[in-house]
Order: structure tokens, then C-alpha cells, then sequence
């Protein structure tokens, strides 16, 4: 039936969301179905692909047919010269992209699927619950020995997420990429808590080491790794903007991590002058606050041997509206309020409005295909 669409739909339909089936036989004709549709759609703007997995992650000894319908389908993510959006008009570009819980076994196959046309004027790239497997040194990542890769294809992306997905972020980060991601604006990272209290992957920058036009970034407690240089990583940041998640039950040496929080801000004072807001979100750790006060004298600690701009304000988010509670805090936070005339704030989570704005709305699995904007974490994770 997607082939038969009717001429009305193939010119109205902007968004469109594929939920791929794990049963091979129905994947590769779901795949040759797809592969009819796409072309078609000659006013897309958005895409998610859920479930989406190549031929060697559906079976160890894929059937040729497979490997067919996936062949089909990324060349119908390619528009060609007579479909050219310069030059037709109606032809269309993606401008968002939602990669959800995808399985890739290699590299070149991530590459590969992100250099077709039709993301080479992507604004804004989703990436949830997704993994490429990385090769180790006696793997191959999909390349042959003389593959230099795709050149860098898409200069327009200025917004990326990345929700439990960090084989993705790597590739992303990895020279090969055909996405040039050193102009991105908004980048979110959340990679959710290390199992049993280990550090979080480090956030290390694209090639070049320097996020040069970056002014909002949002993690979950990961290490940025600012390669040596003698101008600033990251010269346009304003906002930096953390959550803070710990597990239950915690003893004195699991309370240690939540140093973390001080490494995070390693170096932004030359790494990111031009810092405003250091934003703490406290909602996944505030029912442990309440329980053990050791967090909140923890928290003061590191929060006030942070290394900041001077002119940069610390905001501390509790999912609480009671001013008591609120008061609270920050009465438990003497230490940071009290060096080098730093401005800290505390406030409830409806007080503050998160400024990173993102356009698509990716945060639970129903969600995903929606597009629209928010103004507060309410939704997200």
C-alpha cells in the first residue's frame, strides 16, 4: 500500500514515523516498503527511524534478501540529481532527524547512512537508546584499508541530542563522519548514572577539539576533556546546565562521587569565558538530599572550588515549589554563596525555564514522533 500513496499525501506530509518489526522476513519487506515511500514524500522535514538495524545485527548470516531491502532503503534516503532541492521545486531535505533505539555494527554503516542527501541540510539530530558497535584493534569498523570516508556533507546541523547513546556520540565525534558537528549550537549528553558509581563517559570534543559555536550544553555528570589549546574550547558557551543523579543507600566513599560535579567544571573559566549559567538540576538526587544532609554539605564543597568566569551565576534547581525546602538548601550552601562574591540562587523547577531550547520532543517513547517546543525538563528522561 505505500507504494500506491496518493499524490495528495506525498505532498502534505512533513513528519513521518518508521517503527521497524524484529522478525527478519517482515523487517526486509518493511524495509523495500519503506524504501517506495520515502522518495515520495516530497514535503518532509522530519524523520524517525525506530528499531532500525542492519543486516548483521538481525541475524549472524543475513538472507540475501536482506541485504537487498537494506541497500533499497538507504539509497531511497539519496535524492538525486533530478530531485535536487535547488533545482525541483518540492524536492525536500530532513531538517530533524530521531534515530531511536537503532543497532548498527559498524561504523561505515552509521557513515554511511548519515551521507545520503537528504541529511545534508539537517538542522537537528536525535539520538536515543542507539549503539554502533565500536571495533577494537583487531575488529574492522567497516572501512577498507584506503576509505578516507565522506567528506563533510552536512555544514547546517546546529542542535544534537544524545540520550543513552554513546557509541553514537563517538561515531558522530569520529573524522570520518560525513555531519560536521564542530558548529553545533545546543548539544544535550545524557548518558543516565555509571553502573555502580563509575564515572560517566568523558565528553570529548570533535576533531579540532573545539565546540567553537556551542552556547548551551546539558549533561548528566560527564567530564569534559578540553585538549590542550591556547584559545578557548568552547568560546560562545553561556549556559552549562547538569543533572545530578545518584544511587540510594549511599555510604561514604559512594558519596564521594558526587565530586564530580567539580570536575565538571574544570577549565571553564578559560575553556568557556563567556559562561553566564551554571545550572545544577537536583531532581534526580533530591529524595536522597532529603534522607542524608552529607549531600548538601558534599554538593556546597565542590560546588565552591569550581572553576567559573567570574561573571558566571550558580542556579540550583529542586523539583520543589515549598519555599521551605527551598530556603533550606540554600541556607545549607554557605560556602558557595561565599567565595569570590559568587551569585547562587536556588529555585523550584517551574521557576526556571530551561533556555536550551530544543524544537523536537524525544523524551519518552510516545513522544517521539511529536515536534513542538518546551520550556522545562517536566518531560524529559
Amino acid at each position: 500500500m505505500m507504494e500506491e500513496l496518493p499524490e495528495y499525501l506525498s505532498r502534505t506530509v512533513r513528519h513521518l514515523t518508521l517503527s521497524f518489526t524484529s522478525e527478519v522476513p517482515n523487517y526486509a519487506a518493511f524495509l523495500g516498503a519503506a524504501s517506495k515511500l520515502l522518495p515520495q514524500l516530497q514535503r518532509l522535514i522530519s524523520l524517525t527511524l525506530r528499531g532500525l538495524k542492519d543486516p548483521l545485527e538481525c541475524s549472524a548470516r543475513p538472507p540475501l534478501t536482506l541485504h537487498a531491502s537494506w541497500e533499497y532503503f538507504i539509497r531511497s534516503l539519496d535524492v538525486g540529481p533530478s530531485d535536487d532541492s535547488d533545482h525541483v521545486p518540492g524536492a525536500s531535505r530532513l531538517k530533524g532527524f530521531i534515530l531511536d533505539e537503532a543497532r548498527l555494527h559498524t561504523l561505515y554503516c552509521l557513515h554511511r547512512l548519515l551521507a545520503q542527501s537528504r541529511f545534508r541540510h539537517l538542522e537537528e539530530l536525535v539520538v536515543r537508546r542507539s549503539f554502533v558497535r565500536l571495533p577494537s584493534t583487531w575488529e574492522p569498523d567497516g572501512y577498507g584499508s584506503d576509505d578516507e570516508g565522506w567528506s563533510k556533507n552536512c555544514t547546517t546541523l546546529r542542535s544534537i541530542t544524545v540520550l543513552k547513546s554513546w557509541t553514537i556520540y563517538k561515531g558522530l565525534c569520529h573524522e570520518r563522519c560525513p555531519l560536521d558537528i564542530a558548529n553545533i549550537q545546543r548539544l544535550q549528553f545524557i548518558g543516565g548514572p555509571g553502573s555502580n558509581f563509575e564515572p560517566l563517559p568523558k565528553l570529548t570534543l570533535p576533531p579540532g577539539g573545539k565546540f567553537k559555536s556551542l552556547t548551551h550544553l546539558r549533561t548528566s555528570g560527564n567530564r569534559i576533556v578540553f585538549p590542550p589549546s591556547p584559545t578557548p574550547a568552547m568560546p560562545q558557551l553561556t549556559r552549562q546546565y547538569i543533572m545530578v543523579s545518584l544511587g540510594k543507600d549511599l555510604d561514604e566513599e559512594e558519596m564521594r562521587m558526587i565530586s564530580y560535579i567539580e570536575g565538571l567544571f574544570l577549565d571553564l573559566k578559560d575553556g568557556a569565558p563567556s559562561l553566564q549559567e551554571a545550572v545544577v538540576d537536583l531532581k534526580f538526587i533530591f529524595e536522597e538530599l532529603q534522607s542524608d544532609n552529607r549531600i548538601l554539605h558534599y554538593l556546597d564543597i565542590y560546588l565552591s572550588r569550581a572553576s567559573l568566569p567570574e561573571a558566571a551565576r550558580i542556579i540550583i534547581i529542586v523539583p520543589r515549589q515549598d519555599e521551605a525546602v527551598i530556603q533550606e538548601i540554600r541556607d545549607g550552601l554557605p560556602l558557595t554563596r561565599s567565595v569570590d562574591g559568587r551569585v547562587l540562587d536556588v529555585v523550584s523547577s517551574t521557576d526556571y525555564a530551561i533556555r536550551p531550547h530544543f524544537s523536537m520532543c524525544y523524551a519518552q517513547p510516545h513522544k517521539l514522533p511529536l515536534v513542538g517546543r518546551y520550556e522545562n525538563d517536566s518531560e524529559f528522561l
